[in-house]
């Protein structure tokens, strides 16, 4: 519990810092694409090819930078999960590839709907056979209780 919190509380920090980051990208764009739109037209074309590499090179910057929640969410939910044992979905319709890596994959929205969703099923199951169990337990100590307490009721009465 405490985990989740602090993992909202995490989660808020980083999207305040991700804002901040795409507004910083955003207003380089915009120095770029100006540049762009007032280069003359005799410029060379490796110059201009510069430019615009640099803007494609940011907006990429920009990519990556958005997915940084979706990154920290999926790092934190498969760890829930494989602390759990929860088998994790392997469609393709649960998973998008990260923005700059070949390798790395991200669960989409649903992914994530289905994951949480099967770690809650898991958790409450658990809470479950834990409640039951201290059920029994106290209800036996209950019972104990009584009879110790009629046995001492009746050994006072004689």
């Amino acid at each position: 519990m405490f985990r989740d919190l602090r993992h909202s509380r995490d989660m808020k920090m980083l999207a305040i810092d991700v804002a901040n980051r795409v507004d910083q990208i955003d207003k380089k764009i915009a120095d770029v694409q100006q540049r762009l739109h007032e280069l003359p037209e005799d410029v060379g074309f490796a110059e201009r090819l510069g430019i615009e590499m640099r803007r494609d090179a940011l907006f990429t910057e920009k990519a990556i930078a958005l997915q940084e929640p979706a990154r920290s969410q999926t790092k934190f939910l498969l760890t829930q999960a494989a602390e759990l044992g929860i088998p994790v979905a392997e469609d393709e319709q649960f998973w998008e590839v990260a923005h700059g890596s070949l390798h790395e994959r991200l669960l989409t929205t649903a992914g994530i709907d289905i994951l949480r969703k099967s770690i809650r099923r898991e958790v409450r199951e658990r809470i479950d056979v834990v409640q039951s169990r201290l059920a029994i337990i106290f209800g036996t100590i209950g019972a104990i209780t009584g009879i110790i307490s009629l046995i001492l009721t009746l050994n006072k009465d004689t």
